[in-house]
């Protein structure tokens, strides 16, 4: 009997995943509709079938980021669970969306955990930039 395997793509750090998928991730739920509705767009149109190792593209959103403390145990869960949606074993690439007004920072989580391709919604009205950004890096793991 052959030994088991599975199908998989490995990432720079030499972890395995079994999907590829472009994560879109807010940092506020002010961004959360933008996400949304970016991820629908880009699945819809037919974007994704130039790019055969892309498995789609997702939304992670929540319903904070406002208002929140800015220290103590809530924003670090809250870090820990947006740094876990954007460094997932089935995400080939992601944005993190904010608007740069909420408590959850993308410098600070940038300077808490490592760096990643981000894209400010107040500098960067266009986040369909993901052709650009995403696409081609995800696509090339195999």
């Amino acid at each position: 009997m052959p030994p088991a395997a599975f199908q998989d793509y490995l990432l720079i750090d030499g972890r395995a995943g079994t999907r590829n998928y472009i994560a879109l991730t807010a940092t506020v739920n002010c961004s959360a509709t933008a996400i949304r509705q970016a991820a629908s767009e880009i699945g819809i149109s037919g974007l994704l079938e130039h790019y055969e190792n892309v498995d789609g593209i997702v939304a992670f959103t929540h319903g904070t980021g406002c208002e929140m403390p800015s220290e103590g145990r809530g924003i670090e869960i809250f870090d820990c669970v947006i740094w876990g949606h954007i460094t997932h074993l089935n995400v080939g690439s992601a944005i993190i969306v904010g608007l740069g007004c909420e408590v959850m920072h993308i410098g600070r989580l940038l300077a808490r955990y490592g760096n990643i391709r981000t894209a400010v919604l107040s500098e960067t009205p266009e986040i369909y930039g993901a052709e650009q950004l995403l696409l081609p890096r995800a696509s090339r793991m195999q």
